[in-house]
């Protein structure tokens, strides 16, 4: 039986964490699970999961960032040979529905993918400022613009690139591995992808409100990540 990792990022975010352990439980039937918790320095009061045997909870002393925690998530996937590594977030956004069948779809193609990506068709967002809403628009549309730019030779269309849902094998995985990733690496992930040459595919999925939490990206955070991702294109172009 192919054995599946789920890893779940979560800072300050735990209300949601057990609803996505339970809803993919009840779906997967097929597949051997386990759920690997990476509490990223919450300062929030966080769950006691030791009396469930398939999770794992790694608590880690402060916040470093999701490129911290998958670079983590995606040695012990390798270590421990498991045959897939799938990324939920933990705020309630993802549904587990889709996550199970973002498995089954890359699971029928595995001959031809080593990652798949997400892209979401309904995006629902909580109120925030409009100042940043549209610092975080134009974030979104810029990153998306540079993977349409190296991906133009793909069959599928791209227009999210920030969506956190993924699956990947371990060729995948030891070639992420090869990189520093961004805190926030998302987009980083599918410029890695292009460059290496990875086959590789997008899943439509939807998304809700957020049910606890609150995103950790500020307008600094945002032209940072403007600024590295652009900078870390350069550096790879001249590298190869």
């Amino acid at each position: 039986m192919a054995s599946v990792l789920v890893f779940i990022p979560s800072y300050n975010d735990t209300i949601h964490l057990s609803t996505i352990i339970d809803e993919f439980s009840r779906l997967n039937k097929s597949f051997e699970t386990t759920f690997l918790i990476i509490n990223d320095g919450s300062t929030v009061s966080f769950p006691d999961f030791t009396y469930r045997q398939n999770v794992i909870v790694i608590n880690l002393p402060f916040n470093t960032g999701l490129g911290t925690s998958l670079t983590l998530a995606m040695r012990i996937f390798i270590k421990n040979n498991f045959t897939y590594l799938l990324r939920i977030d933990s705020d309630g956004e993802h549904l587990a529905s889709d996550l199970f069948n973002l498995l089954n779809f890359f699971t029928l193609n595995k001959s031809k993918l080593n990652v798949c990506f997400t892209r979401r068709t309904i995006l629902k967002v909580n109120k925030i400022p409009f100042f940043e809403a549209f610092a975080k628009f134009l974030g979104r549309y810029y990153c998306t613009s540079l993977v349409k730019f190296l991906a133009n030779s793909y069959d599928f269309t791209i227009y999210d690139v920030n969506s956190g849902m993924i699956v990947l094998d371990k060729y995948a995985a030891s070639i992420f591995l090869e990189y520093r990733l961004h805190r926030y690496p998302e987009a980083q992930l599918f410029i890695i992808s292009l460059i290496n040459k990875l086959n590789i595919n997008v899943f439509d999925i939807s998304t809700s409100e957020r049910i606890s939490g609150r995103s950790t990206i500020n307008f600094i955070r945002g032209i940072n990540i403007l600024v590295d991702l652009t900078f870390f294109i350069i550096q790879s172009k001249v590298k190869k």
